[in-house]
């Protein structure tokens, strides 16, 4: 069995016996109730059956209102047997859960900076908000590696390519939301970020041999595995050099590591001495879902080592799968045993047991008050000053001024939903400065006169706004559409032309004729005041390039 007083729980006897007398009081149906995470709503009829009644050990909300997550929360609590564990998708800050958190910065931003305090002080700020919650795990840092230019996911979502600066981040990172009281479940194991594939639509192979892997992906696991982190969330990826190596039987098959026990009990449990959470990524998307059936599948991610299953898609059914397991031997009492344990240990770490004694589960309300006060949003501010980066400037295009460029044609690449803020908030910007900024509409009809010459007398400056964004589900590529996003850049070589990415950190790689090209890597309103300071010659550029935005290409450098 697991023992509790070891990392990184580090139990004292009380809590050691809350673990085991909650355990020995526990029936089949809390026990199985306990492994599973499932989203929570504001309605309290829905938390009474989906979440109080199946006895679910943890939950996560959707982004809402602070005040309508502390109230939900405060239902969910003084009611639950057990303490119920709050999770949370927080790498960027609190605005991953609360509307009015702190939305400090993407990844691959903060490492662009060069100072791992910004992560750190980024994991103060996601600490700081959560706890204000009432939330208690952190899916996060994340420690994939930006190997794969085309990837969708990784993009900014990584710290960067180099495996010492994102083991440098990440636990800069993990320590500012552990001293806030905050643990954190480092993701996703055992890494992503080799190739251009994408877990949400099929499980991706990391094709990563035993030594590459030890000195990349294994480093940075056990480094954060001996800093004390308290989970780990394994993707639906797979590890086909390990995999083999442990099980000599394993053959050619591709088996994600959510359903692993060569990856999730021989490496994780074993080889790295990992003894704490094992927290699935979602298992409904394709990659979690698509390999084995459900009936087999949920039973042996347990079997397999999963402490800690992440949704269903009918929670009931999957608890039906449990049982059958149960009985037919596929999953022994033994297992699911550990699996709650652990869950338990976890909570009794964080010390929810006293609290929920003390009644003191979820903050007063005055602890919203955190939520993108001065402090963090200064930090952002000065992160963003940090982080954006010129890439390229062969033109010697900037300081854009009024003087030199007054009449603007601007372009936004975006998704949709966003682009009327995009645009309305830089035409904002520029015309403030002086500048006269005509949009481009991708609708629009080819104007009658479309000579060289028409479009010269019209526009000074053709600049171009991108915020194509990583791990969007409804893209399998970053690559730039442009029946979708405006005008081609034809006209590059004949009117001054310039490109910012608030996003996708390769986009260079698409318009390799603009010789004018930086790197913002979010679209905040903050990085986007950073940045325009920095264009117009306000502020200097500062941004270290975490990747190689020239995608290994010499042409894109010229």
């Amino acid at each position: 069995m697991v023992n509790v007083k070891e990392k990184p729980f580090y139990l004292d006897e009380t809590s050691e016996q809350w673990v085991k007398n909650t355990l020995a009081n526990m029936t089949l149906d809390e026990k199985l109730g306990q492994i599973f995470i499932q989203l929570a709503q504001p309605d309290t009829n829905y938390l009474d059956k989906n979440i109080l009644g199946r006895h679910v050990g943890g939950i996560l909300f959707r982004q809402n209102e602070g005040a309508v997550i502390q109230d939900s929360l405060r239902y969910i609590q003084s009611k639950a047997k057990i303490p119920v564990l709050f999770c949370g998708n927080l790498e960027e800050g609190g605005i991953g859960l609360a509307k009015e958190g702190t939305y400090f910065s993407k990844q691959m931003e903060t490492a662009a900076t060069s100072n791992p305090d910004f992560a750190y002080k980024n994991g103060l700020v996601i600490g700081r908000e959560a706890t204000a919650l009432g939330a208690h795990l952190s899916f996060g840092p994340v420690v994939d590696i930006a190997l794969d230019w085309r990837s969708a996911i990784t993009s900014t979502n990584a710290f960067s390519s180099d495996v010492d600066k994102v083991l440098d981040f990440a636990s800069a990172n993990m320590r500012g939301q552990m001293e806030e009281g905050l643990a954190t479940a480092v993701k996703h194991f055992p890494g992503e970020g080799t190739n251009d594939h994408d877990q949400h639509y099929f499980c991706e192979v990391n094709e990563m041999s035993v030594t590459e892997w030890d000195q990349t992906f294994g480093k940075i696991f056990k480094s954060l595995i001996n800093q004390g982190t308290l989970a780990i969330m394994p993707g639906h990826i797979a590890l086909p050099a390990y995999q083999k190596l442990t099980n000599p039987d394993f053959g050619d098959q591709v088996l994600p590591a959510t359903y692993s026990k060569e990856l999730l009990t021989t490496l994780l449990r074993e080889q790295l001495g990992f003894n704490g959470l094992v927290v699935s990524d979602n298992t409904c998307i394709a990659g979690g879902s698509a390999y084995l059936p459900r009936w087999q599948a949920i039973p042996q991610m347990v079997a397999a080592g999963i402490d800690l299953i992440l949704y269903s898609f009918d929670m009931d059914e999957d608890i039906g799968f449990l049982k059958e397991a149960l009985a037919d031997g596929r999953l022994t009492e033994e297992r699911l045993d550990e699996a709650v344990t652990r869950n338990l240990a976890t909570k009794a770490a964080l010390q929810l047991h006293e609290k929920q004694s003390a009644g003191s589960l979820v903050p007063k309300a005055e602890a919203l008050e955190v939520l993108s006060c001065e402090e963090h949003l200064e930090w952002a501010r000065a992160c963003a000053d940090k982080a954006v980066t010129l890439v390229k400037d062969e033109s010697k295009l900037l300081p854009i001024t009024p003087e030199k460029y007054q009449k603007i044609y601007l372009t936004i690449i975006s998704d949709p939903w966003e682009r009327q803020h995009l645009e309305s908030y830089i035409r904002a910007q520029l015309e403030a400065r002086g500048f006269v900024v005509s949009i481009s509409d991708p609708k629009s009809p080819i104007p009658s006169d479309n000579s060289i010459a028409a479009w010269k007398a019209k526009y000074d400056l053709l600049l171009y706004i991108a915020h194509q964004e990583s791990a969007r589900k409804d893209k399998t590529t970053l690559r730039i559409n442009w029946s979708q996003a405006g005008n081609v850049p034809r006209l590059a070589a004949d009117i001054p032309t310039a490109y910012v990415s608030f996003g996708n950190p390769f986009d260079l790689y698409d318009v390799p004729m603009i010789k004018t090209y930086v790197n913002a890597y979010c679209a905040t309103d903050i990085v986007i005041d950073e940045t325009m300071k920095k264009i117009v010659g306000e502020r200097q550029f500062k941004g270290v390039n975490p990747v190689d935005p020239f995608c290994g290409k010499w042409y894109l450098k010229v």
